[in-house]
C-alpha cells in the first residue's frame, strides 16, 4: 500500500476519468496523503466523482489542486458533498473547471464545514456576479485568501446586464 505516501504530484498527465478513477483506487489506504496535484488532467465530472469518493479517507488532506479539468457544477457538487469530511483542508484550487452559479451555490454551503480552509481558488470559471456574490459571501470572515478573478463579464461587472 501507499500508507507513508504524503505528497502526490500529477499535473497535467491527461489521465482523464477513467485514470481519476484508477488512481483512486489505487490510493485508497493512503492515510498520511496530505498534498495532491491532480490538474489538468480532462477528468471532468466523472473523475471529479471518482475522487470525491476517495477524499473522505484522507483526513490529512491539507492541500488540494483539481484545477483545469472542466469538472462543471456537477462535479464540483460531488466535492462539495466529499470536502466536508475533509477537516484539515487548508488550500483548494478549483479554477478552470467551468463551475457555474449552480456550483457556487454548492461551494458556499461546503465553505461552513471546512473550518480549516483558509485559501479557496475559484477563478477562470463561468461564474456570473450572483455566483461570485454568493461565494464572497460564505468565505467573508472564514478564509484568507479567496480569488474569483476572471469569471464575471465586463458588462456585467459595470452596468450590471448579461
Amino acid at each position: 500500500g501507499c500508507r507513508t505516501l504524503r505528497h502526490l504530484y500529477m499535473r497535467d498527465c491527461l489521465i482523464g476519468a477513467r485514470g481519476m478513477h484508477a488512481l483512486a483506487t489505487a490510493l485508497r489506504g493512503c492515510e498520511e496523503l496530505t498534498h495532491l496535484d491532480v490538474s489538468d488532467n480532462c477528468f471532468y465530472a466523472d473523475g471529479a466523482e471518482a475522487l470525491a469518493g476517495q477524499l473522505g479517507e484522507w483526513k490529512q488532506l491539507t492541500h488540494l489542486d483539481v484545477q483545469g479539468n472542466q469538472v462543471g457544477d456537477e462535479g464540483v457538487e460531488s466535492l462539495c458533498k466529499a470536502l466536508g469530511a475533509c477537516g484539515a483542508l487548508s488550500h483548494l484550487n478549483l479554477s478552470r473547471n467551468w463551475i457555474g452559479d449552480r456550483g457556487a451555490t454548492c461551494l458556499a454551503g461546503m465553505l461552513s464545514s471546512c473550518q480549516c480552509l483558509a485559501h479557496l481558488d475559484v477563478s477562470r470559471n463561468h461564474l456570473r456576479v450572483e455566483g461570485v456574490r454568493r461565494v464572497e459571501e460564505a468565505a467573508c470572515g472564514r478564509l484568507s485568501d479567496v480569488d474569483v478573478s476572471l469569471n464575471c463579464t465586463e458588462k456585467e461587472l459595470i452596468w450590471g446586464v448579461d
